[in-house]
């Protein structure tokens, strides 16, 4: 099935504004131009956004009463969606818009699935808490975009609400980078499940184990109680229901556990991160220090070559500190964030600690002051025992089909996992990441990928750049495979404050190599870039937060009209059916 994305037209239109903005797309090179506060942005993650991505926009943006509408084509099909709120609406279409039906409209996970259908994409995972859902839009376009922020110093970070799948990142690139397929997703599924499955039957046999065990050891010691058959009955259900809710709660301890661990490893990787920024920023600021103290020009020497050291270096190195910070401030702001997430499950594994452990408490009371003791001289206490151990052997041989089914899942998994393709792919991406470097005069930088992603410990001006390289050689890789819907880029570019002209320039540079027709991307920036002559599409954003006019607002609310009417003759239809 041929399944390459296009994305044709952006239409935002705001009824408190009275205003909308179209922006046309074509294949190839497509540069959004725009100085700070344009709207620029905003438009590049309305696309993201549209297609069921959790994406922050400014505060202004998100004050407008909009709605947005993405035109975009899958091979030679072609569709709209519109995104109101939480509502997705989906329709097909004709090339120029002027035939359109109406397919459904959708709350998220059901527009996901629909959405993700349409590139014959069935891919499926279990989230942390145990459940199976299918893989949506925004982890499948995360290593589409960088975006302004997140983007140029950390990889696929640029979409919120991705924490519900463990290590998702390491799944989901073997994907894209067409690696493994959906049998490879339904094993790894497969092999979560029976995990969880088997953690939760070796709890559920420890309880059962040391509840016969306590009853043995009271048996021993003799103690003179009366026996009472119904006191034994009533204990035995008792304790059933006791022993369902230990188990019921183990689960949950399991499952907050592993929660805490692996927001725990990201803390982690986050406190590195923002070592390694402290420590640039203070290099930073100590070189800043020192050039203030220096003359107008510093003379070398090693080689006696004369510097300047004018006010408009000096400049360069407070915007240096500037970006500095600002990363530094949006990292310990993640931080933060994750630090609070933690507390809260920490919290909410403390309640069920508490919960477990007053269960734990009302059996041992149960065993103590009831019959059971004493009935087990008699008929009762076979009655008790051998049920209890028939229910460990019963639970134990589940486990151990458990065990088995998880060992052959596992072999199944290590048999597609071929290193030679693995090696392979891994080769291509690297050496189009060396070409890219070159161009981004960082030739001979060593970048090790481990699962497929960049190991990255660079660090100042270097890392954005090892990023860039990073998502184009991907782009490019995915380029010159069988049909993929990954053969499009979003590049949206640092603010131009803060960032030193080499740098930009690099970036810039770059751009001769993604004018490729059998691909999309979509590059935004503060100002030309170069190869405007030579770009599919270039558009133009003037007016400082006022990029939405009344230009084509009549034609873009009749536009709206006519795809309400499709979806109410529709619905109407279904009624009278």
């Amino acid at each position: 099935m041929e399944n390459d994305l296009t994305i044709r037209k952006i239409i935002i239109i705001s009824k408190t504004e009275e205003s909308s903005i179209e922006v046309p797309l074509t294949k190839g090179l497509n540069i959004i131009i725009g100085k700070n506060k344009t709207g620029k942005s905003s438009i590049i993650k309305t696309i993201f956004h549209s297609l069921g991505c959790e994406i922050k926009f400014d505060d202004d943006w998100e004050k407008l009463n909009k709605r947005s509408i993405i035109s975009f084509s899958i091979g030679s099909s072609y569709f709209l969606v519109e995104r109101s709120d939480k509502t997705y609406t989906l329709y097909a279409s004709s090339e120029d818009l002027s035939a359109v039906s109406y397919i459904g409209s959708y709350s998220y996970s059901e527009f996901s699935t629909k959405f993700l259908e349409l590139f014959d994409i069935h891919v499926t995972w279990i989230t942390k808490n145990g459940d199976d859902k299918p893989v949506a839009p925004p982890y499948i376009f995360a290593f589409q975009y960088i975006d302004q922020d997140k983007g140029w110093h950390s990889i696929a970070k640029s979409f919120d609400r991705l924490s519900y799948v463990t290590n998702w990142d390491k799944q989901i690139i073997k994907y894209i980078v067409g690696y493994q397929n959906e049998e490879y997703f339904r094993l790894r599924k497969e092999l979560e499940k029976y995990r969880i499955l088997i953690k939760e039957i070796e709890s559920k046999i420890n309880t059962v184990e040391e509840f016969v065990s306590n009853i043995l050891t009271r048996e021993r010691q003799n103690n003179p109680l009366a026996y009472d058959k119904n006191t034994l009955d009533d204990t035995f259900e008792k304790s059933k229901q006791i022993l369902e809710q230990l188990t019921l709660l183990e689960k949950e301890r399991i499952s907050l556990s592993d929660q805490i661990s692996q927001l725990q490893n990201e803390e982690y990787e986050k406190k590195l991160v923002i070592e390694a920024l402290n420590r640039y920023s203070e290099e930073l600021v100590d070189d800043h220090t020192y050039a203030s103290s220096l003359d107008d020009s510093i003379t070398c020497p090693f080689c006696g070559v004369v510097h300047l050291n004018e006010l408009a270096e000096k400049s360069e190195l407070i915007k240096d500190v500037q970006t500095a910070s600002n990363i530094l401030l949006s990292a310990t702001a993640d931080l933060e964030v994750l630090q609070r997430e933690i507390k809260s499950y920490q919290n909410s594994l403390i309640d069920v600690d508490s919960n477990y452990n007053k269960m734990r408490k009302d059996l041992r009371l149960l065993e103590e002051n009831t019959n059971v003791i004493d009935s087990l001289k008699t008929e009762g206490k076979n009655d008790l025992i051998n049920t209890s151990r028939l229910e460990i052997e019963g639970i134990k041989n589940v486990r151990n089909e458990y065990l088995g089914i998880r060992e052959t899942t596992q072999s199944d998994i290590k048999e597609i996992e071929s290193v030679t393709r693995r090696n392979k792919i891994s080769k291509e991406i690297k050496v189009l990441m060396s070409i890219l470097l070159e161009k981004l005069e960082l030739s001979g930088t060593n970048v090790k990928l481990s699962n497929f992603l960049p190991i990255l410990k660079h660090t100042g001006s270097e890392l954005p750049r090892v990023i860039y390289a990073y998502y184009i050689s991907l782009y490019l890789y995915n380029l010159n495979r069988i049909d993929n819907p990954f053969k499009w880029l979003v590049i949206d570019t640092p603010n131009q404050q803060g960032q030193d002209d080499e740098n930009l320039s690099n970036i810039n540079k770059a751009l001769e190599l993604l004018m490729d027709l059998r691909g999309q991307v979509f590059v935004g920036t503060e100002r030309l870039t170069g190869v405007e002559d030579k770009a599919a599409n270039v558009f133009r954003l003037k007016d400082y937060k006022r990029c939405l006019t009344k230009d084509k607002y009549a034609e873009h609310t009749q536009l709206l009209k006519r795809l309400d009417r499709k979806k109410e003759e529709l619905e109407l239809g279904s009624k009278k059916d």
